[in-house]
């Protein structure tokens, strides 16, 4: 056998040229493997670190908890470490209408950071009169730092119900502006009532014992518990893993989808190397047999052709596939911090062992399938009928298609006989070309699918950037300024919601809903019925007048007139849900019937403009002039979109006019999921 073994290494250092081509193809599909389980792990990881990063790292937290039951909590051995926060009382201040209120919450410096909480402004207490108030406490108070505030400590707290006596209360000074919204925080001390949040030695065995912690069978499935409770179900979710989850479940499958494409790809990419090979010695395995070895002899020789390949294959494999995870995630954090998807990273990378395990068993099983049916081969056939290679050539004459002569001419007409009479040889190539071709074309589209989608969501937003002016108290001079400021469409909010209750122009039943359509003097609703689909758009008289110009429609015999967009997609094909024509009229009626309204339509649009509700494309979209919307109630700004050629700048200008306005860079955003796909 040890002769076999030397022959057989031999062998491969005399072909070198093909036992490299089979060792890049072993590289290659263990690394493609390594590299999936690494991404994989990578994401999960990177979702670990996101939870932790955002409310600490924790997996249950405790309610309401008193003193003497924490004493037993800390006690516990499941739990290596218990982080613990006080409750104090209620800061507040006196309006003119009633209390402001804010949390106060004891903990120590460290619990603080851990649970993430932070410090906008100024330090954490180191005194027992010092306090960190919320920011929006703060701002909602004109309360600064060196301020002081009251604290109500006489407070009854049951359950989540609480009894505030706001008589005897203390002053702390204000030392620092916390981000936490809602809660305030003091130096660590002593409390009646406690919340704790709990890590788990071993997180895996959380049902067994959160459980046990709270006196119920399983904690999942409900139960009377000892304790009021939260757990941190995304960390637990990532971090345990569990195979009953169904986004795990998800996530699992694409994975092991993946795999097995890689795998039968492999397969019969590195077989038909071994394939070759196998018949290229034929003659040799021929000769063997012919010398006394056996038919387990010459298939285990094939096998071990197989064992050496995949130890240095897998070896490089595993190597390569590794460098390459850490390599991508890196490539990929840099593009997002370069598109401005994240600050900092995206991707939060971690060595694999687990997804190399995988790729080195996979690969075992790769390589034993891809030598299984050679060595088969090589020890069945007779030493005589080895040593003619009778089988794999057959002496027959064969006609030769004229096309073939014709094109390829004498060397064509030799190939088609050699694949003729060689079957078998030269199947397996056909194969391997076959499945590379389809996955090629799997991945490919797939890509463009991804990048099909990210049109489909942006390319009917036919505008780069929004403001969304509602809300905000803008004088006249700064509206006209950002009106000003580009190409702009301004549009308002219709506090009236008038509706189209009359669906007999509409010609499908998908485009009108089953609805309130009465209501009584208290609102409430007294009768159902049927309505269209609506989205009304209103603008402004110098946008309106932008669209009649795009229309091609004089403005003076159409400004008081509403033009309509009514054409959708249905079955691959572009239909209109209405009837409607030019010079029709439409009645409006308040959602209430208090009020209705006639307009005369100008045009029928074949596009979606700046602000319609695009991604409603199962209504009816309604463009008004609100210049010419006669109504009681009157109509306030809403947003203003724009078309630029330089969104990043334009986001800039419209923050100087006014900081607090909530500006969407659509144009940023359609790049940021380009660069991610």
């Amino acid at each position: 056998m040890n002769i076999l073994r030397k022959l057989t290494k031999l062998d491969l250092k005399l072909n070198k040229k093909r036992t490299i081509g089979t060792l890049l193809g072993i590289i290659l599909a263990t690394a493609l493997i390594t590299v999936v389980g690494g991404m994989f792990e990578v994401m999960r990881n990177t979702l670990i670190q996101t939870t932790i990063e955002q409310n600490g790292y924790y997996h249950i937290q405790l309610l309401n908890i008193d003193k003497n039951d924490l004493e037993d909590i800390k006690n516990n051995k499941d739990f290596k470490r218990v982080m613990t926060v006080g409750y104090v009382g209620l800061a507040y201040t006196k309006g003119e209408y009633d209390y402001s209120e804010s949390t106060v919450l004891s903990t120590d410096e460290e619990t603080f950071k851990d649970l993430k909480y932070e410090v906008i402004d100024g330090t954490f207490p180191t005194q027992d009169n010092e306090i960190l108030i919320d920011n929006s406490f703060a701002s909602s108070n004109d309360i600064k730092i060196g301020d002081t505030v009251k604290v109500a400590t006489d407070v009854k707290v049951d359950n989540f119900s609480i009894d505030i006596k706001y008589e005897g209360s203390e002053e702390y000074k204000v030392v620092g502006i916390t981000s936490v919204y809602g809660t305030s925080i003091v130096k660590s001390r002593d409390s009646k009532i406690y919340m704790a949040y709990l890590t788990l030695k071993h997180p895996r065995n959380h049902v067994k014992t959160i459980s046990n912690l709270l006196g119920v069978d399983n904690y999942t499935k409900g139960g009377n518990a000892k304790y009021i409770y939260q757990t941190n179900r995304e960390l637990l979710r990532w971090e345990v893993f569990s195979f009953g989850e169904t986004t795990t479940k998800m996530l699992i499958s694409v994975v092991s989808v993946v795999i097995g494409i890689i795998l039968i790809t492999s397969v019969f990419s590195i077989r038909n190397s071994f394939a070759i090979s196998t018949n290229e010695k034929i003659k040799l395995y021929g000769m063997l047999a012919s010398t006394g070895a056996t038919k387990k002899q010459i298939r285990r020789m094939v096998l071990f052709e197989g064992f050496c390949m995949g130890l240095i294959g897998i070896l490089g494999g595993v190597i390569l596939g590794s460098f390459v995870v850490w390599l991508l995630t890196l490539i990929i954090n840099n593009l997002a911090v370069s598109s401005n998807l994240v600050s900092d990273r995206m991707l939060c990378y971690k060595f694999s062992f687990i997804s190399i395990v995988i790729a080195t068993l996979v690969s075992i099983v790769m390589i034993y399938l891809s030598t299984i049916s050679s060595s088969r081969k090589a020890g069945k056939v007779s030493p005589i009928q080895n040593i003619r290679n009778s089988d794999n050539i057959k002496a027959k004459k064969l006609r030769v298609p004229f096309f073939i002569k014709k094109i390829f001419k004498t060397g064509g007409v030799l190939s088609y006989k050699n694949l003729k009479r060689s079957k078998k040889k030269y199947r397996v190539t056909v194969i391997s070309l076959t499945v590379s071709i389809c996955v090629f074309i799997t991945a490919s589209s797939f890509l463009e699918y991804g990048l099909k989608e990210v049109k489909n969501e942006f390319g009917f937003i036919n505008y780069d950037v929004a403001a969304y002016i509602y809300g905000n108290d803008l004088s006249e001079e700064d509206l006209k300024t950002l009106r000003n400021l580009d190409d702009s469409y301004l549009t308002y909010n219709d506090s009236g919601y008038y509706q189209l209750f009359d669906t007999s122009h509409i010609k499908d039943s998908d485009y009108t809903e089953y609805t309130c359509t009465t209501f009584d003097d208290y609102g409430s609703c007294t009768d159902n019925g049927i309505r269209a689909r609506t989205s009304i758009t209103y603008y402004d008289d110098y946008s309106f007048r932008k669209v009649l110009k795009d229309m091609k429609l004089d403005y003076e015999d159409n400004k008081d007139k509403i033009i309509i967009m009514d054409t959708t997609i249905k079955k691959k094909k572009q239909i209109r849900i209405t009837d409607y024509k030019k010079g029709d009229t439409i009645e409006l009626e308040k959602y209430d019937h208090s009020g209705k309204l006639s307009y005369k339509i100008a045009g029928i649009a074949s596009d979606m403009y700046p602000g319609m509700n695009a991604l409603n494309s199962d209504r009816l979209s309604i463009i008004i002039n609100a210049k010419y919307h006669n109504q009681e109630e009157p109509l306030e700004v809403a947003d203003i979109y724009y078309k630029t050629k330089n969104a990043s700048k334009l986001v800039e200008d419209i923050e100087a006019v006014n900081e607090n306005i909530n500006v969407e860079n659509v144009s940023e955003l359609s790049k940021q999921l380009n660069t991610l796909i």
